[in-house]
């Protein structure tokens, strides 16, 4: 049999799609187990581009999203999914409540978990959790209280649920006395002439600052970057010398003292300066080759 028979012969045909999506998902579930949830989710991506509309790696990819605080990319896949899906899993629009809750999305969240029909009691508390986050957030203390007094009730003693749940109960019971006699024993503490002209007293008008000032504080705004002036890496300060203190060395400490532009001359006659002169050069007042003195007479 020829060479070029024998290499295409022991030449292996690539994978079938299904069976790299087989090994993805083997490499996904050790990447969950391990915790390196960062490159689960590259993972996910790489089914996604072999399947795109796979549930297992969307699902996957959504609740990787939410535990990594990558919240609006889990807001996007969860619109995707109740978008291409007739009927809408628990999973998908709690985890598209919670991305929203995250967000600063109170409101949004609060019309989906109103909605919202758990099955189940994990999947319940996790409604009841869900409800009494975004009624504190929101500011109604008084049912955020009540739903972290039925969580606390109803869970196990000693346990973290417990815990969480008596710190946000303490939470919602010490705003919900503030508002509801905090403040008056606070007012009540204030002198009375001080009582009758805060409740006298208009509301103070919204004032805005005028153009011109507001153009200078932008103008300095703007200023303030480029006038700060850079550090000195003290690892290029020289032993001794303190940046900004100690003075400038001179900028003529390489040439010889006698070229410097401050040189003092001493004697009754001044050298002169023999500047861009070789070796072997000549003075002009010398003869070439003479000494300066006459031969001796006979």
């Amino acid at each position: 049999m020829p060479t070029s028979q024998r290499k295409k012969a022991s030449q292996k045909s690539p994978p079938a799609v299904s069976e790299c999506i087989r090994r993805h998902f083997k490499s996904l579930v050790a990447q969950i187990d391990g915790g390196h949830l960062k490159n689960a989710i590259k993972t996910c991506d790489k089914i996604l581009r072999l399947e795109p509309n796979d549930p297992d790696a969307l699902q996957t990819k959504l609740s990787l999203l939410l535990h990594t605080d990558q919240h609006a990319s889990a807001l996007a896949i969860s619109e995707t999914l109740m978008e291409g899906e007739q009927q809408t899993t628990f999973p998908l629009v709690f985890g598209k409540a919670y991305a929203l809750y995250r967000l600063s999305r109170e409101v949004e969240a609060h019309d989906i978990v109103q909605n919202i029909k758990p099955q189940g009691d994990n999947q319940e508390r996790g409604v009841m959790h869900m409800k009494a986050q975004i009624e504190y957030r929101r500011g109604d203390y008084q049912q955020a209280q009540n739903l972290y007094s039925e969580i606390f009730d109803s869970s196990l003693p000693h346990s973290d649920e417990q815990s969480d749940s008596l710190t946000n109960l303490t939470a919602s019971q010490t705003h919900l006395d503030f508002l509801q006699a905090g403040f008056l024993r606070s007012l009540h503490s204030l002198p009375q002439a001080l009582i009758g002209s805060l409740e006298d007293a208009p509301p103070p008008p919204l004032v805005s600052p005028h153009p011109v000032l507001a153009m200078s504080t932008r103008h300095v705004r703007q200023q303030a970057p480029t006038s700060a002036k850079a550090k000195v890496r003290v690892s290029r300060v020289p032993k001794g010398v303190v940046p900004g203190v100690t003075p400038p060395p001179d900028p003529e400490r390489w040439l010889k003292k006698s070229e410097r532009t401050n040189a003092h001359y001493h004697g009754s006659k001044r050298k002169k300066a023999v500047t861009g002169a070789t070796q072997g050069s000549l003075d002009s007042g010398t003869k070439g080759g003479s000494s300066g003195k006459g031969k001796k007479k006979r």
